[in-house]
């Protein structure tokens, strides 16, 4: 499925259509299959953990989004 969207897009570019219609249509199609096999992700979680020194922590209830913005600290746009 991959290889064959790559190749679609590829032909995209070089005939000059819409590419951005076409990646949407394959993302959406990608993520059905995920969401096949692997289920849907969750709008909401309840982020807790335990540290080096072994003391229980809870981020409490966030959405993904949310999580990224507290927790991941690079840049996902580089």
């Amino acid at each position: 499925m991959l290889r064959r969207a790559a190749w679609h897009l590829r032909a995209a570019v070089e005939a000059g259509d819409d590419v951005d219609a076409l990646r949407r249509q394959v993302m959406a199609e990608v993520y059905r299959v995920l969401s096949i096999h692997l289920g849907t992700p969750p709008e909401t979680f309840i982020w807790q953990w335990r540290d080096r020194d072994g003391l229980f922590t809870r981020g409490g209830e966030m959405t993904p989004r949310q999580f990224a913005a507290q927790y991941v600290l690079t840049d996902l746009a580089d």
